[in-house]
């Protein structure tokens, strides 16, 4: 779907429900008290905040509010630009498996990152192929398996690691809201008409988000911090 059908369609779901949320994700986030973690969750929410002023302009009666999705273990601090983190500490197999489908469709992906998600998906077949991320993997035996350069095995895989946690989050959230309209990496212009990417944006009717927000705090595996 072309930029500027999908940027349509979100602005026509948003005007419809008066309501969307603007998540920003992040995959293998180590949980630190030094500054360091928590200015990494500050740029993410920077960015949730510059596409919420984008959307905000677009469609003036919604109501945005922001949120960060993260893979980590231990307490999360909520920047006050945000308005929740979900916190995700391990993945559900079912539901990673339809992520990695998802992003094995034709034309999703390409070169090394179609490679690893081909990979996952023969993994799953054995065992859970979430735990590929979980438990770690050795970056330079994965290069050589695939035939990837090996200088870029990292930074390939932290992408791919991304893609897969934007997927998770929506996943998780979208099995409790009927009707909505789901989007990632959704473009868009900041104040100083700079292109960026929104990770996942969601319209639909706001006491059904946080519905979906109280039931996916219910999981074993997820954690919702709220602001409010």
């Amino acid at each position: 779907m072309a930029g500027t059908d999908r940027q349509r369609l979100l602005y026509t779901a948003l005007h419809r429900f008066g309501f969307g949320v603007v998540i920003e994700t992040t995959n293998g986030l180590i949980v630190h008290t030094d500054g360091q973690t928590v200015d990494k969750l500050h740029k993410k929410s920077q960015n949730a905040q510059r596409a919420k002023i984008h959307f905000k302009k677009r469609v003036s009666n919604a109501i945005i509010e922001t949120g960060l999705g993260c893979f980590a273990r231990g307490d999360i601090t909520i920047t006050p630009e945000t308005d929740f983190v979900l916190r995700v500490n391990a993945y559900e197999q079912a539901r990673f498996e339809k992520v990695i489908y998802q992003l094995s469709a034709p034309n999703r992906l390409a070169g090394g990152k179609k490679k690893v998600i081909d990979y996952l998906l023969n993994l799953n077949r054995r065992k859970n192929a979430a735990n590929f991320f979980e438990k770690g993997y050795n970056p330079a035996r994965l290069a050589k398996t695939l035939e990837l350069n090996g200088e870029k095995i990292v930074g390939l895989l932290a992408e791919l690691k991304g893609l897969l946690m934007e997927g998770y989050t929506a996943q998780l959230l979208t099995d409790y809201i009927q009707p909505s309209f789901v989007i990632t990496r959704m473009p868009f212009l900041d104040r100083e008409d700079i292109p960026r990417d929104a990770d996942v944006v969601i319209a639909c009717p706001q006491q059904l988000f946080h519905n979906a927000l109280s039931y996916a705090n219910k999981h074993e595996n997820v954690t919702i911090f709220r602001r409010h």
